[in-house]
């Protein structure tokens, strides 16, 4: 949540809209702020865990300049019962998520599936009162590829409705994210252009566009 004054709004920052609530939710918004905020506090905890399994110090990330500031999003996603589901029908179809990583509250409900081979899928496991860690893009380019992006998709194959709220935790947009040093050597040279988030974000979001641009000069 931004003051109505802060810089970025009035400068029209592209990642700095304003939040839109809804007005007929009576105590939704404070409750997803401090959703929020506790997931922040969670993430910034993770950093030296990252750190220190890619051989960094462990407050490395927490000092780089792109997590003094970082980013997330929250959304709140519903899947509608899909026990009668046909083949290649998702609530979410496979993807990576763009993030440095995501947090994700176990539901109640199964739907998650997380892809552990070439065409093998295994749903995840339901721990409750447990957190999944899916490692995201942005930390699959800063480590030069030795994390891999993990790709997952959803459906619900249950008779009940399933509701999920993932925290996508990402760099400051604005600020250029380099390939570790200590993850590139003459064996395995830098994978990735140097990028920030918020072009990386930008340019993952246009391209899922791309077939209706396609079409629209097709036409």
């Amino acid at each position: 949540e931004l003051a109505a004054d802060h810089p970025d709004l009035l400068a029209g920052h592209r990642f700095m809209d304003p939040n839109q609530w809804p007005d007929n939710l009576p105590g939704f918004r404070e409750t997803l702020l401090e959703y929020a905020d506790a997931q922040m506090a969670l993430a910034m905890k993770l950093l030296p865990l990252y750190a220190t399994a890619l051989d960094l110090p462990a407050q490395y990330f927490n000092d780089h300049a792109g997590f003094r500031d970082p980013g997330f999003r929250v959304r709140m996603l519903h899947y509608p019962p899909q026990p009668d589901r046909k083949p290649n029908v998702f609530g979410a179809g496979p993807h990576t998520d763009y993030s440095l990583f995501t947090i994700l509250p176990q539901s109640d409900v199964d739907g998650l599936e997380i892809m552990a081979g070439r065409d093998k899928w295994v749903r995840a496991p339901m721990m409750p009162e447990h957190l999944l860690i899916n490692t995201g893009d942005m930390c699959m380019r800063m480590s030069n590829g030795k994390f891999g992006s993990t790709p997952h998709r959803a459906f619900n194959k249950s008779t009940e409705v399933r509701n999920s709220a993932p925290f996508f935790f990402s760099p400051d947009s604005d600020v250029v994210m380099k390939t570790l040093p200590n993850c590139i050597s003459a064996d395995h040279p830098a994978r990735f252009d140097d990028i920030s988030y918020g072009e990386y974000f930008k340019s993952r979001i246009e391209k899922n566009y791309d077939h209706q641009q396609k079409g629209a000069a097709s036409n």
